[in-house]
């Protein structure tokens, strides 16, 4: 169940009201309706999880609340009124950041380019004010924003921080598509954008501020930042800055966007105070990621290296065999004779020698999906990321895929901290792929490939509790192995 879920059921079956809830959790109704409907979700972090936890387990005092509540989370032993507003604040937190984080990753895995499925009148920047109030106000701020940027003939880099309450963004999805599309618009003329994201804003909120964000990753023309420390949420700000054209800030308190006063300035001097002002900022902060395309190749395969002679316990995820576990042989058959042939494969012999190295004292986990076996034998499996090195993408012969997988079982017998699992399941077209502690490499694995390496803390321990959730029978993984190195013989 999705937070909204669990939220509505617990409301109907104790009865509440969305004005009875945000009075007793110190919230606004229409916020806790927000909530309710799936137009919002919580931070795990955030008190009044606890504090409707506490409300909940308070007010389910009759059997047939405190049965069908008992059902619902599986308990089988009768709870406190303190043991039940615990389990239930676990339950309120748990499986958000699952759902969010496969969200994400279905939304990486069948991202495409698509051309707005209505035509969007753009329109004309209004210079008459410069004063917007509320949620309505900044969106017709961030409109005459990006108007404006459009109508300079200077090429810059736009300067981007909010803290504030997306619902200006999400709220309305002809805004959304409009200011996607005017962005994209901003970036075709060659613009660049420096954009600081909010860390200590939930999963979910940080998530759905990069799927929003996603069109432009893709264009290679975007740098995301983070500061790294937590802020308490309680006094937020708005900047956005084209330096040679328009400057927006804002500022609220806390969730609540209704009355905030927008300003949108175009003299010269308060656009270099307010670059400034970002540029002291930015100087805190960190890269949140790193995103790469079959364009950034060498990039690439520097921040793979540098990731995987990090030390610590790593698990992959994949739709297919892993590239690390590729034998040499096999790579040398499978690479074109491009004029770097030899140095991809020494890099692929390296990469080997130091994973077999690090298999002596580190442990190294993959969840994969097999292929169908006359997807094989036809030559239809893609070998991930094979367009990455700037080939046209590259199929196993069965011959190739069969060396891959018995080289897969050789690595099982011979170093006891390599496990590899099969999961029943259709394939995912996506590769995950976490050190603990680390950072986190998830990316798309059909064509084109794209690629995020990202060592934010949160996130990365959020992807890491989402792959403990997998588990299978690697007795029977070694099984299915076998049988398919007979089949494909």
């Amino acid at each position: 169940m999705r937070f909204n879920e669990k939220l509505e059921f617990l409301m109907k079956i104790t009865n509440t009201s969305n004005s009875a809830l945000a009075k007793s959790c110190s919230l606004d109704p229409s916020f806790v309706s927000r909530l309710r409907h799936g137009k919002r979700k919580p931070s795990r972090k955030e008190n009044y999880l606890k504090a409707m936890a506490i409300y909940f387990s308070r007010n389910s005092q009759a059997t047939y609340q405190k049965e069908t509540i008992y059902k619902t989370l599986n308990l089988q032993e009768k709870q406190t009124e303190e043991e039940l507003s615990e389990l239930l604040y676990k339950w309120l937190q748990e499986q958000e950041s699952e759902n969010t984080i496969q969200d994400f990753l279905n939304q990486v895995t069948h991202f495409h380019f698509r051309r707005p499925t209505v035509e969007i009148e753009l329109g004309e920047a209004d210079l008459s004010q410069n004063v917007f109030y509320g949620t309505q106000g900044k969106r017709d701020a961030v409109t005459n924003f990006l108007l404006l940027t459009l109508s300079s003939d200077q090429s810059q880099t736009l300067l981007l921080y909010s803290d504030e309450d997306l619902e200006w963004l999400t709220g309305d999805p002809n805004f959304t598509q409009k200011w996607s599309t005017l962005l994209a618009q901003v970036i075709m003329k060659g613009n660049r954008i420096k954009i600081i994201h909010t860390v200590n804003r939930n999963l979910d909120q940080m998530l759905s501020a990069i799927r929003e964000w996603l069109p432009i990753y893709m264009t290679g023309a975007i740098e995301p930042y983070h500061y790294p420390k937590v802020r308490d949420g309680v006094f937020r700000r708005t900047l956005f800055i084209a330096p040679n054209t328009v400057a927006l800030t804002s500022n609220s308190v806390g969730n609540n966007p209704t009355n905030t006063v927008n300003f949108l300035y175009t003299d010269k001097q308060i656009l270099k105070a307010m670059t400034e002002e970002f540029r002291s900022f930015l100087s805190l902060c960190r890269p949140l990621m790193q995103i790469f395309t079959p364009n950034t190749r060498d990039a690439w395969l520097t921040t793979l290296i540098e990731f995987e002679n990090e030390a610590g316990t790593s698990i992959l995820r994949s739709n297919n065999l892993s590239n690390i576990t590729i034998p040499l042989s096999v790579a040398e058959r499978i690479l074109p004779d491009t004029k770097d042939r030899e140095n991809l494969l020494a890099f692929q012999e390296s990469r080997i020698r130091n994973f077999k190295n690090r298999l002596k004292n580190q442990q190294h986990i993959e969840f994969i999906t097999l292929p169908e076996v006359d997807e094989i034998q036809s030559g239809n499996v893609l070998i991930n990321f094979s367009d990455i090195l700037n080939t046209d993408p590259i199929y196993y012969t069965k011959e190739q895929f069969r060396e891959h997988l018995e080289n897969v079982l050789y690595l099982t017998e011979t170093y006891e901290n390599y496990h590899i699992y099969i999961e029943n399941q259709e394939a995912t077209n996506y590769m995950l792929y976490i050190k603990e502690d680390i950072g986190i490499i998830a990316a798309k694995t059909s064509i084109p490939s794209i690629i995020f390496a990202i060592n934010e803390s949160n996130m990365t321990a959020a992807f890491w509790d989402y792959l403990q959730t997998i588990s299978t029978g690697e007795k029977k993984s070694l099984s299915l192995i076998r049988s398919l190195i007979k089949e494909l013989r």
